[in-house]
């Protein structure tokens, strides 16, 4: 065997334990164990060293690779001859591994493989792209245009839970392939390089009829997705999906359409912290972990994908907003469905993967059965809350559906598994199909009788300790448990040469003896011999549960909804303040009106008293709105609190506002902060020119944008004159609405230009003596009329002899600056103004248009020099006079 490439951990599972070899061995040592002492040499020296781990070790391993490190493992197993891949996983094909990822824990997010291919039609840039769900037998599809950032693309990923993807590699002379590259590692989706040849289209059309079955192949029509087709080409062949016969005539094709939801990009999900992040010690200090108050791991999971895809379809939306409404005015039934129904609900998706893979045992099928016992319940709470036809066509009569459906699955189960042994944990076949397993379970139950009645001698014995428990677990089978304070009872005389110890922790003893280890190895035989005699029949029963998997999709999804529309009725209501339906106009219709707007994660803090603000954006008369005031004085959880709400309401959810008009954005746009762009050799500077130029270049009138402080990564002059133009270009050519948070008190002179701009200010009072600063969180009209950085320093703390200095530093400023301005010569002619402002617009524009992201710090400190050349040779007065002023600056 070859030996492993860097990002692959191969895994010999030996039955009863596993291994590791060579350079993976060494790397669990470090990574678990925190030493190379456990790494071993075995008899043949020229064999590689090597680990032994157990299941549990393998799991931990497993986590880490796939999700943390975004490596591929691979399993072999072997019957005594050679080593055959059984299983393989990586960051975005996880199906065959899942019982080892997700062992005592479920998956919060989708996990998603993706193939992409960017190419020319008609000389526009065209992007291919297809993607998996190996347990669900989806394939998805799509061809789109993109423009030089790809920011459809990248909201694609963002969209669907893009875990790897499959592409060329990157290309140095191709500016596409490596914008696409830096999106991927930006977004940390694993690269996996695939070749040229993988992705062309000859014979997808025969694999994908293989895969679809000629039936379903009949009825897509003509596949003239050249790109997408080829990314789907390379999926397959990556997968190896021709290769199991099983999945021959199981898959559908899924024509995916990604502009029937709201563009969040990175830097917008960032901004809003609209999702976990693994750097964030607090989990659910963000909107995901704000709003999961979900009762199940599919509604977890689905109210993650309603964040992630905010719906632009007005019906859809208000559909969505009239269904919470009725479960938030019948608050008594909806608890007493989240209380009561969603009590010991599985995760039914996962069962469901298990058994389409043939991964599933009777256990599976008990639970399902089980699940199908409370779907009565369901339909009781849910007639009892409400008879609206939203919700009897939406939710109790699929309920109904699906329990009709499930009644022969609920026979089979009842017939052919051993229910009454359920209660001991035990999952097996009713004895009563074969004189075999007759004789088998009478033997079994024999030496379970004598199991019990040695439970009764040994708690005589011991005195009847109250502790006193019989457990079972797969490594020691039964054995016997008791508290510390029982402790003295086995180190009896009675008893102390007898009892055998498993484990011992300051709270409990787990312990057993010689015969209860004697019945436990009899009882572990029998079951053995029952489980190889009825294994023939359990693999016909797993066979016929597989048959239902339309059945278990409508089940889960049904139950997802359900859990994610009841949720967000309760976050609703049970707030300090109860949200608000929003009312909605369609797309570029309407003005945005939030009263007493909230930040629905800051409020939910109990130590935070939250102070509401107005947020009203009026189309030609306050679209864009400057916000100033000191750093902390709420400048930046009033922006966010708005982009919030529009998410909030678009994606179906009541918003934390008194009063709430939105009309549908077809995006969110954001520049906020330096964000982690410097870990990834960025600078401030050059990570600002980037958001903001895919900003100017991907927004719309209907775009909702979020600036907070913009120019800081350069010079004052520079930073002003950049926030000026940009803002000169939202305002004129854009139409956007914006809100625009700086620290560039001069930003407010906008007002006096352009109509649509109005100033506001965040409200904070400093004390007569200058000591002080009152911070009272109010966003009110106007601009704040001076810089409070000294104050807020007090209120940090600083040390007094530094607020003293910074002082006596800031009245020298004023002084230079004081003096400057009154040596400066007399204004330009307001003719010369006006042209000298009209050829900076051109050039600025034109700069907008430049591919600046794929420029290098010090290629774009050479443009930027070129471009200050060339504005110095224009032989205009206006130009020439803030030219000087930058040059002195320099």
């Amino acid at each position: 065997m070859p030996s492993a490439p860097p990002d692959l951990i191969r895994i010999f599972n030996k039955k009863n334990s596993y291994s590791v070899y060579g350079d993976n061995a060494n790397f669990v040592a470090e990574e678990i164990f925190k030493t190379l002492k456990v790494v071993k040499q075995g008899k043949d020296p020229k064999a590689p060293a090597g680990l032994d781990l157990k299941l549990h070790q393998i799991q931990d391993i497993c986590r880490m690779v796939v999700f943390e490190k975004k490596w591929r493992v691979e399993i072999y197993s072997s019957d005594g001859g050679k080593w055959e891949l059984t299983k393989k996983g990586s960051p975005g094909y996880i199906t065959e591994i899942e019982d080892l990822l997700f062992a005592e824990e479920t998956m919060q997010d989708q996990q998603v493989m993706l193939a992409v291919q960017i190419g020319r039609i008609q000389n526009q840039r065209v992007v291919g792209v297809a993607f998996v769900d190996v347990s669900l037998r989806h394939i998805g599809t799509l061809q789109f245009q993109d423009n030089d950032q790809l920011t459809n693309l990248e909201s694609l990923f963002y969209q669907i839970g893009t875990k790897e993807c499959l592409c060329l590699p990157v290309q140095e002379k191709d500016k596409d392939s490596k914008k696409l590259h830096e999106i991927l590692e930006k977004l940390d989706i694993k690269i996996s390089e695939r070749k040229k040849t993988e992705f062309k289209a000859v014979d997808i059309e025969q694999d994908l009829k293989r895969l679809l079955g000629q039936k379903y192949w009949n009825s897509i029509g003509e596949l003239d997705e050249k790109l997408a087709m080829g990314a789907a080409n390379c999926l397959i062949n990556a997968l190896g999906l021709l290769s199991h016969e099983e999945y021959h005539s199981s898959f559908i094709l899924k024509r995916y359409n990604f502009n029937q939801y709201m563009r969040l990009d990175n830097a917008a999900i960032q901004a809003l912290n609209i999702l976990p992040n693994p750097r964030e010690p607090n989990q659910r200090q963000n909107l995901y972990g704000h709003l999961n108050k979900c009762r199940t791991p599919m509604g977890s999971r689905l109210l993650m994908q309603w964040l992630k895809q905010p719906l632009k379809d007005l019906d859809k939306i208000k559909e969505r907003l009239d269904i919470v409404e009725i479960f938030v005015d019948n608050q008594a039934a909806t608890k007493d469905i989240r209380t009561d129904c969603f009590k010991r609900i599985p995760d039914l998706e996962r069962i469901a993967k298990k058994i389409q893979a043939g991964r599933a045992g009777l256990q599976d099928c008990v639970v399902i059965y089980q699940f199908i016992q409370q779907i009565g319940d369901f339909v009781s709470a849910l007639r009892n809350c409400s008879n609206d036809p939203l919700i009897t066509n939406r939710f109790t009569k699929r309920f109904q559906n699906i329990e009709t459906e499930f009644k022969p699955f609920e026979n089979l189960v009842e017939e052919t598994v051993d229910l009454a042994g359920v209660e001991n944990g035990e999952y097996m076949v009713n004895a009563s199909f074969d004189e075999v397993l007759k004789e088998l379970h009478e033997k079994k139950d024999q030496v379970f009788k004598m199991i019990s009645q040695h439970e009764d001698d040994v708690r005589t014995l011991l005195g009847k300790p109250s502790s006193l428990k019989r457990e079972k677990d797969k490594t020691h089978g039964y054995h016997f448990k008791i508290t510390a304070k029982d402790r003295s009872s086995i180190e009896s005389k009675k008893y102390k040469d007898k009892v055998i110890i498993i484990q011992n922790t300051n709270k409990t003893i787990k312990f057993t003896d010689a015969k209860m280890e004697k019945y436990t190895e009899s009882y572990k035989e029998y079951m053995e011999q029952y489980t190889e005699q009825s294994r023939s029949l359990v693999k016909e029963i797993l066979s016929i549960a597989a048959s239902y998997m339309p059945v278990f999709e409508e089940a889960h999804e049904i139950v997802a909804e359900l859990d994610v529309f009841t949720t967000l009725a309760y976050v609703s209501f049970s707030a300090n303040i109860p949200y608000v339906k929003p009312t909605l106009s369609p797309l570029g219709e309407g003005n945005l009106e939030l009263i007493a707007c909230r930040h629905p994660v800051l409020e939910s803090l109990s130590d935070f008293t939250y102070i509401p603000n107005d947020a009203i954006l009026t189309r030609g008369e306050s679209s864009f709105q400057i916000i100033t005031g000191p750093n902390m004085g709420g400048k930046s959880t009033y922006i966010r609190s708005i982009g919030l709400s529009v998410l909030l309401a678009q994606m179906g959810c009541f918003v934390p506002c008194q009063s709430a008009h939105i009309p549908i954005r077809d995006a969110i746009l954001a520049r906020v902060g330096a964000s982690d762009s410097q870990l990834r050799g960025v600078s401030t500077f050059m990570a600002e020119m980037l958001e903001t130029a895919t900003i100017l270049s991907t927004a719309t009138e209907t775009s909702l944008i979020i600036i907070d402080e913009l120019g800081r990564g350069t010079s004052t002059y520079d930073g002003f004159g950049l926030a000026w133009a940009i803002s000169e270009f939202i305002c004129n050519k854009l139409g956007s609405f914006c809100l625009f948070a700086t620290h560039f008190h001069e930003l407010t002179q906008l007002q006096e230009e352009i109509e649509c701009v109005k100033n506001f200010h965040v409200v904070a009072e400093p004390d007569t003596k200058g000591k002080g600063l009152t911070l009272l969180y109010e966003v009110k009209p106007g601009h704040s009329d001076q810089s409070f950085g000294i104050h807020v320093a007090q209120l940090a703390a600083f040390p007094e002899d530094v607020i003293e200095v910074a002082k006596a530093k800031a009245r020298e400023l004023e002084h230079f600056d004081t003096n400057k301005r009154l040596s400066v010569e007399a204004e330009p002619a307001e003719g010369d103004q006006q042209e000298g402002k009209e050829i900076i617009k051109k050039v600025l524009e034109a700069f907008s248009e430049e591919p600046i992201d794929k420029f290098s710090d010090k290629e774009l400190q050479k443009y930027i020099e070129t471009l200050k050349t060339e504005l110095l040779q224009i032989e205009n007065p206006y130009i020439s006079k803030l030219m000087q002023e930058v040059i002195k600056v320099k």
